[in-house]
């Protein structure tokens, strides 16, 4: 419906406008198109459907704060191009469902909450080689539940490759480590470290502890 048309019917409409204090309803289907449409500041649009797209520009903000109805998005992607903040105490959640939250193109820092943090039932992998799990908080302990499988890729090496197939625990500030290596073990570890030898077959060659931070190594004698 034209303007023009509407400027028949409806007092209050003017040739440049819409008095400030005119009101009207439009009831059915209203077309208005080559021109812009500017809402009048304080006033109420009611339930509009829009089916070809709302479009904005400038530097005009969109603020929905004194709203305490529900807010929802379309069923189709949605792209978040700038910053996101939750309110304080407000919660971010998935409904039921297969659902993904994917940040693996992000090179930036990614941080949980101060609060306690859950990895529900499923896999939990590390894919990047050089990625480590640091307990950077003094004092803080990491509790391991279920069945933990350490360097689960890596053959057993040889103590001639046993530096550079690295290992599996290291511990305190003078990285004390655990490891296995396939024979007796001659590679330079801290001292106090612990080799597990699974080739040893006696009582002397079956477990070793560093002796010098070097390559000295000594058998524990163990049962047979």
């Amino acid at each position: 419906m034209a303007v023009d048309v509407l400027k028949q019917f409806i007092p209050g409409i003017k040739e440049h406008g819409i008095v400030s204090d005119a009101t009207f309803t439009l009831t059915g289907t209203v077309n208005l198109s080559g021109s812009t449409f500017t809402a009048p500041t304080s006033q109420i649009l009611t339930s509009p459907v829009i089916t070809t797209g709302l479009t904005a520009s400038g530097s005009a903000s969109n603020d929905f704060s004194a709203s305490t109805g529900t807010f929802k998005t379309s069923t189709g992607a949605n792209t978040l191009s700038g910053d996101v903040t939750v309110a304080a105490d407000k919660d971010l959640l998935f409904a039921t469902g297969d659902g993904k939250a994917d940040f693996s193109l992000g090179t930036g820092i990614f941080k949980t909450s101060t609060g306690a943090a859950t990895i529900g039932t499923g896999a939990l992998s590390v894919t990047a080689s050089s990625t480590a799990f640091t307990n950077a908080v003094t004092g803080s302990t990491v509790s391991l539940t279920g069945g933990d499988t350490l360097k689960s890729a890596t053959a057993v090496p040889a103590t001639a490759g046993a530096v550079a197939a690295g290992v599996p625990i290291t511990m305190y500030s003078t990285s004390i480590t655990v490891e296995v290596t396939s024979d007796a073990p001659t590679h330079i570890r801290p001292k106090g470290s612990l080799c597990i030898n699974t080739g040893g077959s006696s009582t002397s060659t079956r477990l070793y502890v560093n002796t010098d931070g070097s390559t000295g190594w000594a058998s524990i004698t163990t049962a047979s």
